[in-house]
């Protein structure tokens, strides 16, 4: 049974900033990235959205094909999941926090592309 704690307003606070670093970089990867063994192009795909060469070409005029074809979109869906991660993970013991590093190195790797693409 899972027991929850109330969290303070700092890490509240920090799991707003993180979520939103982390649900930007899925979303990012969602709708542009073809992802190892083109598993996110698969996604796409059982979405409606069309390819070529892996990449996003047409999008279905539906909800999810919308959603899935506009990272902006995408990211208030993937940003509010990653904060219910982020609450019902205060319960959780300290050995599943190791999955916050893979998180940390997508959001570092959002914000240094979105600094190289403004320097060009």
């Amino acid at each position: 049974m899972i027991e929850f704690t109330a969290l303070s307003q700092n890490d509240l606070l920090w799991g707003i900033a993180l979520s939103s670093l982390a649900g930007a970089r899925l979303a990012f990867a969602l709708v542009w990235e073809r992802g190892p063994r083109d598993v996110l192009t698969k996604v796409r795909e059982r979405v409606g959205i069309e390819h070529e060469d892996g990449y996003p070409v047409v999008s279905p005029d539906t909800f999810l094909g919308q959603v899935f074809s506009c990272p902006r979109c995408l990211s208030v869906w993937t940003s509010f999941g990653m904060l219910v991660l982020w609450i019902l993970a205060a319960s959780w013991p300290g050995w599943v926090w190791w999955l916050a590093i893979p998180v940390g190195g997508f959001a570092t790797a959002q914000i240094a592309a979105m600094i190289g693409e403004g320097k060009r």
